[in-house]
Order: structure tokens, then sequence, then C-alpha cells
């Protein structure tokens, strides 16, 4: 009777162990399975924040690293050229060295409506303008600006510059994905504003010479009509003084005839 006691107790042990066995490898799942969904939440929200497309600096937050050294050269072709909103906003004619303007090859530029974006294609070049930053007020503007271009979906390229016989080494903004938008085939963004602008302009013209046109011709209608209706009415007033005149005939004709 003692050893049948014995194996009942070991029977009951290994079974509580494999009991416990399997509550722990049930926990593990779940955590698998949460850090799963939480890894694809993640994506998710990455896909989000950063847009339809998953962009080669979606980990600028994590692994964002500043340029460095004592001086940046950057090639400008957007908003950022002489007169345009950015460089006004960040007063780069006199928070940089202007060195020039010259073409890089190997970029196609498009319209990504306010503002452009280049992205590599062999036999085209886009125009830009090349600036120096110097000294530490000068290298935190351009850091801002770098700031500011990786976070909108852009990359550094380094490229080789030449401006006349000088030769740079800088880097340009490159946009991370190709856009599927208006390409500007002749590569310079503020010739495009300003052809975009005449355009514009002449086509405003146009409407306003059009809806002139049409007020003259709505004008010239409502005339003709007062005319016309000046017409008809002095068409109805001759018949009725006619018609007056007629009876006033007939009534005297009539007393004529009568006996006295």
């Amino acid at each position: 009777m003692k050893k049948d006691s014995g194996k009942k107790d070991l029977g009951k042990e290994d079974l509580r162990k494999n009991n416990s066995e399997k509550e722990d490898s049930g926990k593990e799942d779940s955590r698998k399975n949460e850090a799963t969904c939480e890894d694809r939440e993640s994506k998710v929200r990455d896909k989000t924040i950063y847009g339809n497309v998953f962009h080669r600096n979606v980990c600028w937050q994590r692994s964002y690293q500043k340029p460095k050294g004592e001086e940046l050269i950057i090639a400008l072709y957007g908003s950022l050229r002489n007169g345009l909103y950015n460089s006004r906003r960040f007063d780069l004619q006199n928070r940089s060295e202007f060195l020039g303007t010259t073409k890089v090859d190997g970029y196609a530029l498009y319209s990504l409506g306010p503002y452009p974006g280049i992205y590599p294609s062999e036999n085209s070049c886009v125009v830009a303008e090349v600036r120096r930053f110097s000294g530490k007020q000068q290298l935190e503007i351009a850091k801002s600006i770098d700031y500011m271009e990786l976070f909108g979906g852009y990359h550094r390229e380094y490229v080789d510059l030449e401006i006349g016989e000088q030769k740079f080494r800088g880097f340009i903004y490159v946009y991370d994905e190709k856009p599927e938008s208006e390409r500007i085939e002749h590569g310079d963004w503020a010739r495009y504003l300003k052809e975009k602008e005449l355009q514009e302009k002449e086509l405003q013209e146009k409407e306003l010479q059009e809806k002139e046109l049409q007020e003259r011709e709505l004008q010239e209608r409502e005339l003709q009509e007062r005319e016309l209706q000046e017409r008809e009415l002095q068409e109805r007033e001759l018949q009725e003084r006619e018609l007056q005149e007629k009876e006033l005939q007939e009534r005297e004709l009539q007393e004529r005839e009568l006996p006295k």
C-alpha cells in the first residue's frame, strides 16, 4: 500500500510540472505575440508619420548624424535659392557665403507643389546655387537646414561642384523616392516659378479680357433689347393714335349723317 501511495505522489508531481511548463510556454508565446504586434504597430506608426512611403531616413530620430566639419558646402536648388521663401526665412544672404551658380549632372528636377525635389537620372541636370557655411552661427543655420530637409523626406548625397575654374566638394539633398509628379526638363526651379507666374498672369489677363468681352456683349444685348422695346412702344403708341383718329373720324361722319 505504501508503494502505491508513492507512485500516486510521483504522478501528481509530474502532472504539476507538465502543467507549469505549459503555462510558462503559453506566457512566452503570448509575450512573443505582443512583441510582434508592438513591432507591427511601430512600423504602421512610422508609415503614418512619414507618409505612404517608408523613407530611408525613417529612423532619423534615433540615428540622426549632423554634418560635421569646419565648413559645409551645400548645393541649393529649391526654396533655399536666393530670393525664395526659405532663403529669406534663414537669411542666407547674410548668414552664408554665395560661391556661385552651377549645374549638377545626374539628377532630374520635379515639382512637389510649393517646393521641388530631385532624383537620380542620367542625361539630366539641375541648376543649383552653391553656398559655404563656416563659423559657429553659419554652421548652426546649415544644421537647421539639414534637419528640415531630412525630416521632409530628403537625404544627403555628396557631389563634385564646378563654378568656373573653381572646384568644390559638397552635398545636395535628394528626394528619398522617385516623385510621380511633374518633371521640370530644364532643371531650373527659379526659372520654373517665373514661367509659372507668367503663365498664371497671362491666364488671369485672358480671363479678364474674356470677362470684359462678355460684359460688353451683355451690355450690347441689353441695349438692343431696350431699343427693341422702345420701338415696340412707339409702334403701339402710333397704332393707338391712328385708332383714335379713325374712331374720331367715324364719329364725325356719323354726326354729319344724322338728320337735322
